[in-house]
C-alpha cells in the first residue's frame, strides 16, 4: 500500500511538475532575447536578432544577411552577443 502511494508520488512528479518546470526555463529564456544575440530556431536556422517586436523578431542570416521574420516560440536556443567572446 505505502509503495503506491510513492510510485504514485514519483509519477505525478514526472508528469506533472517537471515539464513545467522546463517549460518556465524555456519560457524566460525567449523572453529574455535581446537585438544582438545569435539565435537556433526549432527549425535549425541560426542567425543574428536585427529587431523585436511583441510577439516576433526579426533575424538576419547568412553571408547574403537574410532577414526572416519569425515569432518568439520558434527559438530553441541563444547566444549572448558577450558570451561567444567575438575575436574579430
Amino acid at each position: 500500500m505505502e509503495i503506491t502511494i510513492i510510485l504514485m508520488l514519483i509519477v505525478a512528479y514526472f508528469a506533472l511538475y517537471r515539464p513545467y518546470k522546463e517549460r518556465k526555463k524555456i519560457a524566460e529564456m525567449r523572453s529574455s532575447v535581446e537585438v544582438g544575440d545569435v539565435v537556433t530556431l526549432i527549425g535549425g536556422e541560426v542567425g543574428k536578432v536585427i529587431c523585436i517586436d511583441n510577439d516576433t523578431m526579426t533575424i538576419e542570416t547568412g553571408e547574403e544577411k537574410v532577414r526572416i521574420q519569425v515569432t518568439k516560440w520558434s527559438v530553441r536556443s541563444k547566444t549572448d552577443v558577450s558570451e561567444k567572446g567575438e575575436s574579430d
